[in-house]
């Protein structure tokens, strides 16, 4: 993913996997590079990275990125997701949630 490098941001990124082991997919967040962040652990049957950024000397805030490839069911996804978002809440601190999802709003299912 170099040609997506932003200099003075280094990316934090969570990619997919196919069966072979390629990257097929995923998501990336930019953090100045400035901005001290660590990465959070949390156990997710999803592609997932979560990371902690410090705002300010008395403020941080959770970063949440989600990717869910096409081969995976709806059913498994919102299972899996429902499983993150009750996580996060636990974590008791402000969060953000980004990614790509893969759902078609205009399909009815």
């Amino acid at each position: 993913m170099d040609q997506y490098d932003i200099q003075g941001y280094p990316a934090i990124r969570s990619f997919a996997r196919t069966e072979c082991n390629r990257r097929s997919g995923g998501v990336a967040f930019y953090c100045e590079i400035s901005v001290k962040n660590q990465p959070l652990k949390i156990d997710s049957r999803l592609e997932c990275s979560l990371f902690e950024v410090q705002l300010n000397d008395f403020r941080t805030m959770n970063v949440c990125l989600i990717y869910r490839p096409d081969s995976v069911k709806l059913n498994f996804f919102f299972e899996a997701l429902e499983n993150i978002l009750i996580y996060l809440k636990n974590l008791r601190a402000d969060t953000l949630i980004f990614g790509d999802f893969n759902i078609d709003t205009l399909k009815e299912s």
